[in-house]
């Protein structure tokens, strides 16, 4: 391919294109991305919709947190926070469910056999999880 100088209009229209096409399709797939698919965008809408159903709708929860803690709302608070943790701690079980036999880990992991390092992996995730997600 031989471009001479006075060509140079047709590489700068093509990066101009290039450019732009890059442009949109980031936007539109990157939108679609985060804004459906995204690890954090799911599991945050999962935890919203856990505290939509132990609390109530968004009016509810805002008259909850005025409240003075009684019976009712420390309840609803802790069965809350353990669906929560529940959710957490399949998610960081099942990330370590990937990278060893299932049943035999699950198995250990309750009697106390499993190594340290899925113990720890599966406290970072539901960790990690719990704080961010929720």
């Amino acid at each position: 391919i031989e471009i001479w100088p006075q060509e140079f209009y047709y590489i700068a229209g093509l990066l101009i294109m290039a450019g732009l096409g890059l442009f949109l399709v980031t936007s539109v797939v990157g939108r679609a991305w985060c804004g459906y698919a995204c690890p954090q965008t799911v599991w945050t809408d999962l935890f919203i919709w856990v505290e939509r159903l132990v609390e109530g709708d968004r009016g509810a929860r805002i008259r909850l947190d005025k409240e003075p803690m009684s019976a009712a709302k420390a309840t609803k608070r802790l069965a809350k926070y353990v669906i929560w943790l529940i959710i957490a701690m399949g998610t960081g079980g099942a990330w370590v469910f990937y990278f060893a036999d299932a049943p035999t880990l699950l198995v250990d992991l309750f009697t106390g056999q499993a190594a340290t390092v899925a113990y720890a992996t599966v406290g970072v995730l539901t960790f990690t999880t719990f704080t961010l997600g929720g």
